[in-house]
């Protein structure tokens, strides 16, 4: 029909535009209140968070005190040690089992166990988990060949315990264990895979012997992972360049750590050996004191054991047998630890007389 009104074309575009501009400039509204939030009202909290991701703490283990006995002879002092430690956080999730299967077949550690202590602590991602301590070079030439694969997987230098003299002075001086999950709680200032004493002196003296960790700041570019290493001193040093080819630099800031306080004995080492050897083959001890002072020359007990079975490798089967406890036990000392009926107190007034 000729008189009826024709629509326009684009009728209502005009208010439909309207309504895109108002929704466009609502958004952009919003977002300017989300950066001045973020970036003005919220700048001291989110620059710590970025300076948190950007520098990280490395904890650098302080070696124990040292042992002396009589005339300032050295029992027990420390040595590097190359162990293979793990840093979860530094590895992505769902890759952690297939480097602790990678790991298992490289070295021959139990994956089910480094994956254990992984689940333990999940809370400190950062923390460097100890999946084998004081390896053998072709060890950790093995590792190094196969650092493309083990993300998260590091070679570093530790301090570790050495026993001069063997058995000699053994039990007297007492072995050092892994702290477990219940110590971890208890204890403060301690680490996962932190070695602690078990028995003897190192555990008496504990607190005395354990020193003060330092640390030392590490700066991490994008996504680069920082590759903490040691030299065949200890030293540690940061390497140029990490996997992904960022750099990375130390920060200034580093606190060294502080070695443990130095324990003096009265214990005479060619004494303790030479009252050993009269017991060789026997079950026995043997106690020498100083009348006057009461001081502890040699404290003897037969059979006794090293020390050293406890912190070095290929002596698994050694050590497991004095867990064990199997006749006679050779981690009592005899001096102290058993009681014995009193002699005749007659005899001695006989040889008096």
């Amino acid at each position: 029909m000729s008189g009826a009104k024709e629509p326009k074309k684009f009728e209502g575009a005009e208010r439909r535009i309207h309504v895109v501009a108002i929704l466009i400039l609502l958004a952009f509204s919003v977002l300017g209140v989300q950066f001045w939030r973020l970036q003005i009202l919220n700048l001291n909290q989110f620059s710590e968070m970025a300076e948190a991701n950007r520098v990280r703490q490395k904890r650098l283990d302080a070696p124990r005190g040292l042992i002396f006995g009589h005339g300032d002879v050295v029992l027990a002092d420390n040595r590097a040690s190359a162990d293979i430690v793990f840093v979860p956080g530094d590895c992505p999730k769902e890759r952690i089992p297939e480097v602790c299967q990678t790991l298992e077949a490289l070295i021959g550690i139990q994956s089910h166990r480094l994956l254990a202590q992984v689940e333990a602590a999940r809370r400190q991602p950062f923390s460097q988990i100890p999946v084998k301590r004081d390896v053998s070079k072709a060890d950790r030439i093995r590792v190094e060949e196969n650092a493309f694969a083990l993300p998260g997987v590091y070679t570093v230098v530790q301090p570790q315990r050495r026993y001069l003299h063997a058995e000699t002075a053994g039990q007297i001086l007492g072995y050092l264990g892994e702290i477990n999950q219940r110590e971890l709680e208890e204890r403060e200032g301690y680490n996962l895979g932190d070695l602690i004493g078990r028995t003897g002196l190192e555990q008496m003296y504990e607190e005395v012997l354990r020193g003060h960790d330092g640390f030392m700041l590490v700066t991490k570019y994008a996504a680069g992972v920082p590759q903490f290493r040691t030299d065949r001193y200890g030293v540690p040093y940061i390497a140029k360049r990490d996997s992904h080819g960022h750099l990375l630099s130390e920060e200034g800031l580093r606190q060294p750590p502080r070695p443990g306080n130095a324990l003096y004995l009265t214990l005479d080492i060619d004494l303790q050996r030479y009252c050993d050897n009269l017991l060789k083959g026997e079950v026995g001890a043997i106690v020498v004191l100083d009348a006057d002072t009461g001081a502890v020359y040699a404290l003897s007990s037969t059979p006794n054991y090293d020390p050293s079975v406890f912190i070095t490798r290929g002596r698994s089967q050694e050590r497991q047998e004095l867990l064990n406890e199997s006749h006679p036990r050779r981690m009592r000392n005899r001096a102290f630890q058993e009681q014995y009926p009193p002699g005749s107190v007659f005899k001695i007034m006989m040889a008096a007389a």
